[in-house]
């Protein structure tokens, strides 16, 4: 009807009235011109599509009928919008009314205030429970202080004691010990309840330990190793083999490894090297050595042997820094006792930091795995598996996913962004929530003046975004002239900085298909051009810029990607890992890769922590970067990532200030800077006039 502009929506909140708490709603937005006739055929039509049961009551209810209303209309209806509602109880009843659009911002403002103040009440509770919570260890550590104190004098007394040979003595002073240690026992306990344990309970957990400390030091003997392994091995066999999934598994739990059947039988399989369907000694050693329990790869996570590194160089000093491991040698038994003592204080502190954020991040994930069931049907929370390939296609390089580049590259990259398929297509980036389109990008390209003051913010409202021009770039980087890259190679490299990265990303993994047949125009443009024009230049920085061996790099994967199945589980050749079709950013702060790790709501918030090598190695482009504060480095697309240690999770705090939990996966990179052999030629003939010099291979 005209004069009526309809706004439809449903809610299970309690808006404008007093009495229902399970209500649809119907809005409509009246102005001016709207007639009760126009009104009443708006409803029957609303009717007529199946709209729900209580507007049969909207026309007759309580006696009234819909012309009664005619007056409150006319009263409210002077220029300003006003908001017809009509409900159903949840007894069956049902009501109608009109509100104007004041009152009903008045309602949201008075709602949104109170969830507000209940918000804040819900941090303070928090951060007292986390005070609690510390004074609560406090006290754990303290008790377990006092304890061993009073067990060291009962051994020392009784020792000094047995040393008099006086029998009957040592007897009445190990009775007296052991009323005293009871009676300050039972204090202790009187004093902090549930946190002491009982005597009896800490002999069984010492008994535990011990055999836990026996069974290590029997991994680390090599004849205790060859006893366990005659003990589980076929002997009848040509030459001794542990040749079962369940005899493995009882070896390692023999010797303190306790694996799931599952655990066991996919590392037997992995073990058995040449298959044949058994491990013989050798074999064994080599497992024991790469075997470990989840808690010994979180374990590894501490900096347990960096501090006692620490501690067993306290008297290295520069005049000594000759043979600092000679002065280690030579520490005496005096000293020994001293650094086990520093060191059993220090692993405390670790040990009780790490517990506590572990049980957090524990909390936190079942938290949000509640939340996931109780609404499985929400976008939210689905994830996607990674677009990956294998060892194999390592191999083949980057013209297999591309095609080859154009001979006019100036020409080329304008096309590509300004002229062909695709070029229109509008796009968000996710990292900053930009929206725009190739052709817009090239534009800011050449004019960074024409980049809108919105886009150069964060999330946060931030100016983040610094665009500038290529040729200042190429005129003023120390880094552009130390790499020797020419303006065409410069400007590929602002373009992917900026929200590009989507476009590029997307055509190289060939994912999301709707996003690839937006972008290439259903595959006539994939940005070819401008691709092996990025390579270029990545390669000839990660080969001129200074870049420290062991350097760690993160990548946040964004909440909703899985890691591919061959990431962890080997092939048929014992190979793990998988292969980055696309270029990879990473960065040297882990904050900055944390806010990419999908903390913020994602199901699967991830950070792959890269170490760099000699070889190896990405390329900084902070320099170059539309956004230089995430000090950015690239790698090339179709490298090859793989598992370098056990994952870990952390509780982490984003800029933001909210909380979340977030699994750090080591990773190593190997850099695949090959272009497939059948663009060798045609490559260099094409780019050597415009000093385009992809590495080829």
């Amino acid at each position: 009807a005209s004069g009526v502009e309809k706004k439809s929506a449903e809610r299970e909140s309690r808006v404008g009235c007093s009495v229902c708490f399970d209500a649809r709603w119907h809005l409509f937005r009246l102005d001016g011109s709207t007639t009760l006739g126009e009104l009443s055929r708006l409803l029957k039509l609303e009717l007529a599509k199946g709209a729900h049961p209580s507007w049969n009551h909207c026309f007759n209810f309580q006696g009234r009928v819909l012309s009664d209303y005619d007056e409150e209309i006319q009263n409210l209806n002077r220029g300003e919008n006003v908001v017809l509602y009509a409900f159903s109880a949840i007894k069956g009843g049902s009501c109608m009314g009109f509100i104007s659009r004041s009152q009903l911002d008045e309602e949201r403002n008075r709602y949104e205030k109170k969830v507000k103040e209940i918000s804040e009440e819900r941090d303070a509770l928090q951060k007292k429970v986390g005070e609690i919570a510390k004074e609560k260890d406090l006290l754990a550590n303290q008790l377990k202080d006092i304890r061993q104190e009073l067990e060291r004098k009962g051994a020392q007394e009784k020792h000094e004691l047995s040393g008099n040979g006086d029998a009957h003595k040592t007897k009445a002073a190990e009775g007296t010990n052991q009323k005293q240690g009871s009676g300050a026992n039972f204090k202790i306990q009187q004093q902090s309840g549930d946190e002491a344990t009982s005597i009896t309970e800490d002999h069984a957990l010492r008994e535990l330990l011990s055999d836990c400390l026996e069974k290590f030091w029997m991994s680390r003997e090599r004849e205790d190793v060859e006893k366990v392994f005659s003990a589980h091995a076929n002997t009848l066999a040509p030459q001794p083999v542990i040749d079962s999934e369940a005899q493995f598994g009882a070896a390692l739990r023999a010797l303190g490894l306790d694996m799931s059947p599952e655990a066991a039988r996919d590392f037997f399989g992995m073990m058995d090297l040449e298959d044949r369907g058994g491990l013989d000694l050798a074999a064994f050693h080599r497992a024991l050595r790469m075997a470990s329990t989840p808690a010994t790869q979180w374990a590894t996570s501490l900096p347990l042997a960096q501090l006692l590194g620490r501690l067993l160089d306290f008297r290295h000093t520069a005049a000594r820094a000759a043979e600092p491991l000679r002065e280690v040698s030579q520490l005496g038994a005096r000293e020994v006792e001293a650094v086990v003592g520093a060191f059993a204080d220090g692993a405390r502190t670790l040990l009780t930091r790490a517990l506590a954020n572990l049980a957090e991040s524990f909390r936190m994930m079942d938290g949000k795995a509640a939340e996931r069931a109780g609404d499985e049907r929400s976008s939210k929370f689905s994830t996607i598996k990674m677009s990956a390939g294998r060892v194999e296609d390592f191999h083949k390089g980057l013209a297999e996913r591309t095609g080859l580049p154009r001979a006019e590259v100036e020409k080329a990259m304008m096309e590509e962004h300004c002229v062909l398929a695709g070029c229109d297509e509008e796009f968000t980036a996710p990292n900053y929530g930009v929206v725009t389109r190739p052709r817009k990008e090239y534009g800011i390209l050449l004019d960074p003046a024409r980049c809108p003051p919105g886009d150069r913010l964060d999330r946060a409202g931030r100016e983040v975004r610094v665009p500038r021009s290529p040729e200042h770039l190429l005129a003023t980087s120390p880094l552009a002239r130390a790499a020797a890259l020419d303006l065409h190679e410069v400007r590929a490299v602002v373009l992917y900085t900026g929200p590009m990265f989507v476009v590029y990303n997307a055509i190289l993994r060939r994912f999301p298909e709707a996003d690839l047949h937006r972008f290439t125009g259903g595959g006539s443009n994939r940005y070819a051009t401008t691709i092996f024009v990025l390579v270029s230049a990545v390669v000839k920085i990660a080969r001129a810029m200074k870049l420290p061996t062991g350097l760690e790099l993160f990548r946040g994967t964004g909440g909703r990607m899985e890691l591919p199945e061959s990431f962890n589980k080997p092939d048929a050749l014992g190979r793990v890992g998988f292969m980055e079709y696309g270029f990879l950013s990473t960065t040297a702060y882990k904050e900055v890769a944390i806010q990419y790790s999908g903390v913020k709501g994602g199901p699967m918030p991830m950070v792959l922590r890269i170490v760099t090598g000699s070889i190896d190695r990405g390329a900084c482009i902070a320099e170059l970067s539309q956004y230089p504060g995430e000090r950015e480095f690239l790698w090339v697309p179709c490298s090859f990532i793989a598992p370098d240690g056990p994952a870990s999770v952390e509780v982490v705090t984003t800029e933001d200030g909210e909380t979340g939990v977030v699994t750090l996966v080591p990773a190593r990179i190997n850099a695949n800077l090959k272009v497939g052999r059948r663009c060798l030629c045609v490559t260099r003939s094409l780019l050597a006039r415009q000093n385009v010099n992809v590495l080829l291979a």
